[in-house]
């Protein structure tokens, strides 16, 4: 079931998605799909969890092989409590940035986001790297500190 579910939401997200209709021109649907299929390898994972959910022997099997990963997993409900959202949007995120650093050919890691990563600014936002006028590990720091009460309280302050 969850490899199903991981598949519709490559399908979805990454496979169907715009970012390969120059090479759908170029190289045609039929070989594109022959080359994702070579290259692409779907692992659902347990972002809560500090080992993502993965035995040892497949840890093995990654540090070796993996050299993308494209990260879709997160929340985007705004009605999602604070503490939960930080676990999966952020700390799932650092979890996956640990494991590509244990990796002998590791080339890329893509958040797909929402357009509100950027929130502090306005109209037309360029796909390109901010500088952030925010401290992102303190207030992931503060966030991991509050307690049940303080996370209710300053929820909608954060979000």
């Amino acid at each position: 079931a969850k490899l199903d579910e991981a598949y519709n939401r490559y399908k979805k997200e990454v496979k169907d998605s715009q970012i390969f209709d120059g090479l759908k021109i170029t190289l045609g649907r039929k070989a594109l799909r022959k080359l994702l299929r070579k290259k692409v390898r779907l692992v659902p994972m347990d972002l809560s969890q500090e080992t993502l959910g993965l035995t040892e022997a497949m840890r093995d099997e990654l540090r070796n092989d993996l050299n993308i990963i494209i990260n879709s997993a997160g929340t985007v409900e705004f009605g999602t409590r604070l503490d939960i959202a930080t676990e999966i949007n952020v700390r799932g995120p650092l979890q996956l940035m640990k494991l590509a650093e244990e990796c002998h050919n590791f080339e890329a890691f893509t958040q797909i986001s929402t357009m509100f990563a950027v929130s502090d600014r306005t109209g037309f936002i360029d796909e390109k790297m901010y500088d952030s006028t925010h401290d992102w590990v303190q207030e992931y720091q503060r966030i991991l500190s509050l307690n049940h009460l303080e996370i209710l309280e300053q929820q909608a302050q954060v979000i």
